[in-house]
């Protein structure tokens, strides 16, 4: 009798397990036929995209993403070489219209025409002064083989944009935007800090100045490797030319020690070996107002001690172009808060999963199970991604640097707490 009811509950807790795994491998059928089911739509939204522009030569007019981000298309009307691996790109209206004016400083976000699950957008500097015939943006081109997943998905825009874009071409456009602005009230002495491709929102600001504010001192630092790589470097050396409110100092970090300098011109000085706090605060004032854009461990370093030497911090204000990338490399994980097994439901595309700890963001989640959101810089410096966060609570795997309005979040450096609900 013993041995039947044993044999009977053995059967009764096989048969509870197999209704459970037979439950969960429903769920799991069912949450692999949604993503294929929002991805079909994608891929045909695309297709259908692709057929309009090739009848018509252009992109559809400015749209509005279901997150809010305004996209507008734009016609390539020129590219420029700027150095080895850098080049400038013209945009204008397809239509001829006037664009509007932004302030230097700012940047844009730029996509490719056909969007799949896969694109991304990325944040470029605007390189030219605030004009209403073209943009002008100068991008470096990266190595699209990097193993760190961001840098990879930032790299391939600029690798394709490179080697696959030509005059006549078009771009998803939106902004401009950002708050690493020259004020146009300001009417303090300057400083221009750059390294490297850092010199893109820094021309703009120059060259509006020098428009607007003629006579206004500029001191500009430019840390380049060498000669083949320092975009716009001749061009800054000719207004220093005839500019005398214009001084250039010109830093090469691998030019061969042992190649004489070619003879400064007026103006502009060339340097080997690196910029120091120390040289840069001998050629300004304390009323200086002083901005820095470059790798962010570079500027971090600068602004500490330019600080404890004695410069004001709030007259020191400062951009990052690399900042993520180098977070997202070292993270083993996501953020100590962050709850695996949380759910995580994308209302718009009316799609849930779960937290599995393996992913350092919920942008990371997003793009896994085929909901487009919008990125740039993807460590929480542009505010690109922003997005209403309808219920639940997320921390951060760094400090966001752009302001958070209450009811939204940034899914590219945000992690759950708590089960989530975003409108995406």
């Amino acid at each position: 009798m013993f041995n039947e009811v044993l044999a009977s509950a053995s059967l009764a807790t096989s048969a509870i397990a197999i209704s459970g795994l037979a439950h969960h491998s429903l769920q799991a059928l069912r949450h692999r036929r949604h993503v294929r089911h929002h991805r079909c739509r994608q891929h045909q939204a695309a297709r259908t995209e692709a057929i309009h522009a090739f009848q018509t030569s252009v992109i559809r007019p400015p749209s509005r993403s279901p997150n809010g981000v305004a996209w507008r298309a734009m016609e390539i009307a020129e590219i420029v070489t700027e150095s080895a691996d850098c080049k400038s790109f013209y945009l204008i209206d397809p239509w001829k219209q006037q664009l509007p004016l932004f302030q230097p400083g700012q940047h844009i976000l730029v996509r490719p025409p056909i969007v799949t699950n896969q694109s991304i957008a990325r944040c470029y500097s605007l390189s030219s002064a605030p004009n209403g015939d073209y943009w002008r943006i100068t991008v470096k081109r990266h190595d699209p083989q990097d193993w760190r997943r961001t840098a990879q998905l930032q790299s391939n825009l600029s690798y394709w944009m490179h080697t696959t874009l030509a005059p006549g071409d078009c771009l998803w456009i939106a902004g401009p935007s950002g708050t690493f602005l020259l004020p146009e009230t300001m009417e303090a002495p300057l400083a221009l800090i750059a390294a490297g491709v850092g010199i893109t929102p820094l021309i703009s600001m120059l060259k509006w100045s020098l428009h607007h504010r003629p006579g206004r001192p500029v001191q500009l630092f430019y840390q380049a490797r060498d000669r083949a790589h320092w975009p716009f470097g001749e061009q800054l050396e000719r207004w220093s030319a005839c500019r005398r409110e214009l001084t250039l100092h010109t830093y090469f970090s691998r030019e061969a020690t042992s190649r004489p300098n070619t003879p400064d011109s007026p103006g502009a000085r060339r340097n080997h070996g690196r910029v120091t706090a120390t040289e840069i605060l001998a050629a300004i004032t304390p009323e200086t107002e002083c901005f820095l854009c470059g790798p962010a461990a570079w500027m971090r370093d600068l602004r500490d001690t330019m600080v404890a030497q004695g410069h004001a911090a709030s007259r020191i204000h400062w951009e990052s172009f690399d900042g993520g990338l180098a977070a997202a490399s070292t993270a083993d994980g996501p953020v100590a808060g962050s709850a695996v097994g949380r759910q995580i439901l994308f209302q718009r595309s009316e799609l849930t999963t779960t937290w599995s700890g393996e992913e350092h963001s919920l942008w990371e989640v997003a793009q896994a199970n085929g909901v487009s959101l919008p990125s740039g810089c993807l460590y929480g410096a542009c505010g690109s991604c922003k997005t209403r966060l309808l219920s639940g609570e997320v921390e951060y795997s760094r400090q966001p640097a752009t302001e958070i309005e209450p009811g939204h979040c940034l899914p590219c450096i945000a992690c759950p707490t708590t089960d989530v609900v975003l409108d995406a």
